[in-house]
């Protein structure tokens, strides 16, 4: 059989492939002989591989005018993703990494009504979009006849590294005060679920609200498509798909489905401490975790959701001896803190992929622990015999530069993207840690570590951020308002 040669195949053939490859790839395959350099020099090789990266990493497709950029343009944008992997990671082991561009939306010397906002009292929740350009903000504000309403804004910031603006694209006012908020894709492509818990009143029960956000029309529509009130105010809520479950402060956890509108609550287990300080909530397909006092708590939610029980409750039950299980943590302290040790006691800090049954925690020490967990809890029937007794394997351990009264630091600590974890280090700078798992031998875990440095300084500040393009957003407590670029642009 002859073997095959590039430089016989036909230009078309070589673009089919080359459209079929990750960005890295593509400039890789360039380097191999004549026929691939020129096939990866067409524009419909990188117009294809920059919307499938899009896809991938669910940026909006109004986000870049695709029509309109050039060749190199769309190399840049698709490369994105890959150029600040490859930056964080070179820069090992706490080096420090200067942005490119930043800019101060909001100063302390400028008018709040210059963001269209009037009698702001507070700017708070800062969402990047995936691609970087759009942002919504949240803030509270007040009436004139004295009520707190939440006011969100859609604001487009221009293409990191390739353009800069600064417009106001939509806004409303909510009927409502909001503590907390995301926003996930609503499945079909088409558009967003805004999901934010928040209360008519400061004297009320919580409420979780759904609004839809369409992205082709920037429209932001006040009125909620679904909503569910809770017996207590919201400490925390996660979302997976479409469920979503929530903890309240009389300690009911209410897991619901906010598309069939079916939903259960239940009683946890009373040797839980209910403060949002001191636990983190987060959904997983059917399975719910707390981590709290250096422990895990682990539920799988009862196929009740298929129920019909539209418009009611089911009555409350005690699914902790039947559909849960308590894995106590390696990195748990011996003994446990008193009362008032604990105020200064780090909470653990769950990281779970989808993707993956890793899960990663914070001990009092400041020791950052990756842990490999089955996720196969109980059966849909809550046997205790199917519950699995083995805690979570130990796959490492790293320590952070955080100090344990900087709780803050440690409740903003998140997860970005299966490949890194975002933190504030010992000045009050991000700081992002890239972990490589060998699932080989599940065990080796290497860490980088890097500063990224916003050339200001803050007690406390809110942050959003894009991997996929490099852009951070920040709020500090003066209520400035700035972004900051770590991705050069093709004309810089």
């Amino acid at each position: 059989m002859t073997p095959l040669n590039l430089a016989d195949l036909y230009l078309d053939i070589l673009v089919s492939i080359l459209s079929l490859l990750r960005p890295a790839e593509v400039v890789t395959a360039s380097k191999v002989c004549r026929s691939l350099r020129a096939a990866s020099k067409t524009r419909i090789v990188w117009l294809e591989v920059t919307l499938s990266m899009m896809e991938e990493h669910g940026i909006l497709s109004s986000t870049y005018s695709l029509v309109n950029i050039d060749t190199t343009t769309l190399k840049h944008i698709a490369t994105s993703p890959t150029r600040l992997s490859n930056l964080i990671k070179s820069r090992a082991h706490e080096a420090e990494l200067f942005p490119v561009a930043a800019r101060v939306l909001l100063g302390p010397n400028q008018e709040n009504k210059s963001l269209g906002i009037k009698e702001v009292n507070e700017l708070h929740s800062p969402y990047l979009f995936p691609g970087g350009r759009f942002v919504f903000i949240m803030s509270d504000t007040r009436t004139q006849v004295g009520e707190n309403k939440t006011c969100v804004q859609l604001w487009d910031l221009g293409i990191p590294g390739l353009s800069q603006r600064f417009e106001l694209v939509a806004g409303d006012v909510f009927d409502c005060i909001f503590t907390m908020w995301t926003i996930i894709p609503d499945g079909l492509g088409s558009g967003y679920y805004i999901i934010a818990s928040g209360e008519k009143t400061l004297h009320q029960s919580g409420t979780l609200f759904v609004y839809l956000f369409d992205p082709n029309n920037f429209k932001i529509d006040a009125k909620p498509i679904n909503q569910l009130a809770t017996n207590g105010g919201i400490l925390d809520f996660s979302c997976y798909g479409t469920k979503v479950v929530a903890i309240d402060e009389v300690g009911e956890i209410t897991a619901w489905d906010y598309k069939s509108r079916l939903a259960i609550r239940w009683k946890i287990s009373s040797d839980m401490v209910l403060d949002e300080n001191l636990m983190t909530l987060q959904l997983v397909d059917s399975d719910v975790f707390i981590a709290q006092k250096g422990y895990i708590f682990q539920w799988r939610i009862p196929e009740l959701l298929d129920q019909d029980i539209l418009g009611t409750m089911p009555r409350l039950r005690d699914p902790f001896k039947t559909f849960s299980h308590l894995y106590p943590s390696p990195l748990a302290p011996s003994p446990p803190p008193s009362a008032e040790d604990r105020t200064f006691f780090a909470p653990p800090c769950p990281w779970i992929p989808a993707s993956q049954a890793h899960i990663a925690i914070l001990d009092s020490d400041q020791n950052f622990g990756i842990y490999h967990m089955s996720l196969d809890l109980a059966s849909s029937e809550g046997k205790a015999s199917s519950i699995p007794t083995t805690p979570p394997s130990h796959l490492g351990s790293f320590p952070l530069t955080i100090r344990p009264q900087d709780k803050f630091a440690i409740s903003e600590l998140r997860k970005c993207d299966e490949s890194f974890i975002f933190c504030f280090d010992e000045k009050q700078q991000p700081a992002a840690i890239h972990v490589t798992l060998e699932e080989s031998t599940a065990r080796a875990v290497s860490v980088v570590e890097v500063s990224l440095l916003l050339g200001v300084k803050a007690d406390y500040f809110y942050h959003s951020l894009c991997t996929a393009t490099g852009r951070m957003i920040f709020v500090t407590t003066e209520f400035d308002l700035f972004v900051v670029d770590y991705l050069q642009g093709p004309s810089w």
